[in-house]
């Protein structure tokens, strides 16, 4: 039994790698093959149900904000049920929300549905970032961010030739049916293995970290403002791939579904061998240096302008090929400014329950559908895309500002006695 004011946990001290590998990976796999089906069919499914850009848009944001809505209440839930639990509920629920997506039969029931997705996916993320602070210790903590973000950006990946095909064979809907049931499937086993483990001694998290204490704390640290403005400002500047790049292509570049689906493919491949390499960069400086800020805070501002200025070259390139390059060059710049930015996230906020990395995927929801919304518009009312430029290099330069106002080498809130241990072990290390 867990000790009074305590609730039980739901991952084991035992092969944490290997839980990783089998449980929180795949799920964060399948979450962005599921955010991304919509984003590459989207000029198909404008076309259907005769869109405009900025409805459209309109369409792949709500499930970005309803996404953000739900951070502080997931956070609850995750600390609550504990976070394996709480990513079974989400695979199963937003899988079986992408299941009935087919039935849409207009605007508003596309929006429904994309909303309730992004509620339901809400929890996950944060969860998953529980179980890496839990489970990884700080030395290797940038490759534990980097390993899951690696198999979100697979996901992402596999996402867009996969759709094409399908889409181009058997429709748009069909997309949406297979990767429902499939995902439906992993959630239910997902819930059986989350069930099975609460039933052994397990790691325990104090009734603390869910309180509303935690919400409040949080909500007093300047600092925590300064890093969750780094994520909206960077999200924004990765929305012109996560969003916009199918719609762009479709209609600046006028390319086919098919080519659409491969060549969007094409900047999550450098995405994830950037996030790869990312992680086994950022803790080398940090063995060498002995200096969090020095692993986190050069790197990422140095990548989060380098990838605002990738996409505003590339957008300014006439051919395709040279576009892309740039493209992928920016998206390289993203995988090591997430790695490091996810890193500073645990970092800094080590100690404080969900409720921190909440707030920051809050505004990062609200980038990730303002920054498109804002470039639809800036489209439709100058009649081209040269102006999107501005936003994605500001907003580069922004996010790099912001993070290094946070100081991530310094925690916000009380460090628990394993991180203490944690940190001077970094400190021992050579």
């Amino acid at each position: 039994m867990p000790p009074s004011g305590e609730i039980t946990g739901d991952i084991g001290a035992r092969a944490p790698w290997l839980k990783l590998t089998l449980t929180v990976m795949p799920a964060a796999f399948l979450m962005n093959i599921d955010k991304q089906v919509i984003v590459i069919l989207a000029p198909m499914i404008q076309k259907e149900f005769e869109l405009d850009l900025v409805t459209i848009t309109q369409i792949l944001a709500v499930g970005a904000w309803s996404y953000a809505m739900f951070q502080i209440p997931g956070a609850w839930l995750a600390a609550r049920l504990g976070p394996l639990l709480t990513i079974g509920l989400c695979v199963s629920g937003w899988s079986f929300a992408v299941l009935i997506t087919p039935f849409a039969i207009g605007p508003m029931s596309l929006m429904f549905l994309r909303a309730s997705m992004g509620v339901l996916q809400a929890p996950d993320w944060l969860s998953s970032v529980m179980i890496l602070e839990r489970e990884v210790p700080l030395r290797l903590r940038s490759r534990g961010s980097a390993a899951l973000l690696g198999a979100a950006y697979f996901g992402a990946i596999v996402s867009g030739p996969l759709t094409a095909v399908i889409a181009s064979e058997w429709g748009w809907r069909a997309c949406f049916r297979v990767f429902g049931i499939c995902g439906v499937f992993f959630g239910i086993s997902l819930l059986v293995f989350a069930v099975t483990n609460l039933r052994r001694p397990q790691a325990t998290l104090t009734s603390r970290d869910w309180s509303g204490l935690r919400l409040i704390e949080t909500m007093k640290q300047p600092r925590i403002h300064a890093l969750a403005t780094a994520y909206l400002l960077f999200s924004g500047v990765q929305s012109f791939v996560y969003v916009m790049l199918p719609i762009y292509l479709a209609h600046d570049r006028h390319i086919s579904l098919i080519e659409t689906g491969w060549l969007s493919s094409a900047p999550f491949v450098a995405l994830y061998l950037a996030v790869l390499t990312g992680g086994i960069l950022s803790d080398a400086i940090l063995k060498r240096t002995k200096s969090l800020f020095v692993a986190r805070v050069p790197v990422g501002g140095i990548a989060m302008i380098g990838s605002g200025t990738c996409f505003a070259i590339g957008m300014s390139m006439n051919g395709l090929i040279t576009m892309m390059l740039f493209t992928c060059a920016g998206m390289a710049f993203v995988g090591i400014g997430q790695v490091v930015l996810w890193s500073a996230v645990q970092d800094a906020t080590s100690g404080a329950g969900g409720f921190p990395t909440a707030w920051v995927q809050v505004l990062g929801g609200v980038g990730l559908g303002l920054a498109p919304l804002i470039a639809a518009i800036m489209v439709a009312t100058s009649g081209d895309w040269g102006m999107v430029r501005f936003l994605l290099l500001a907003s580069g330069i922004g996010a790099a500002a912001c993070l290094w106002a946070v100081q991530p080498h310094r925690p916000f809130m009380t460090v628990r006695p394993c991180l203490q241990t944690d940190r001077a072990e970094v400190s021992e290390s050579s």
